[in-house]
């Protein structure tokens, strides 16, 4: 083997060393932003849960989602609405006694 062709099986196995390196940096950025991803999907399954018990806390259960999305409208009228600090301290005054 003359020189010119060690100098190419060095380039090369340096080359393949480097792809080697950036397939793994690639795979571990991979495993970062799934983690990230389940992460997120776990907080907003928590989340959803959570609201769900408020409206069984408040015994609304029985009432159809049309009912309850009404409801909810409503009270984000109210709320968005002029003089809303008094109707928001009153429900969350409401809502520590039920808790």
């Amino acid at each position: 083997m003359d020189n010119s062709q060690k100098t190419q099986a060095l380039l090369q196995s340096k080359v393949s060393d480097q792809l080697k390196r950036a397939r793994q940096a690639e795979n571990r950025a991979d495993k970062v932003l799934a983690s990230e991803r389940d992460r997120a999907r776990k907080q907003d399954t928590r989340r959803k849960i959570q609201l769900g018990g408020l409206i069984i806390k408040a015994d609304l259960q029985h009432l159809s989602p049309a009912i309850l999305l009404g409801i909810l409208v409503e009270a984000k009228n109210k709320i968005s609405g002029k003089n809303n600090s008094q109707i928001k301290r009153i429900w969350h005054e409401l809502g520590n006694e039920n808790f």
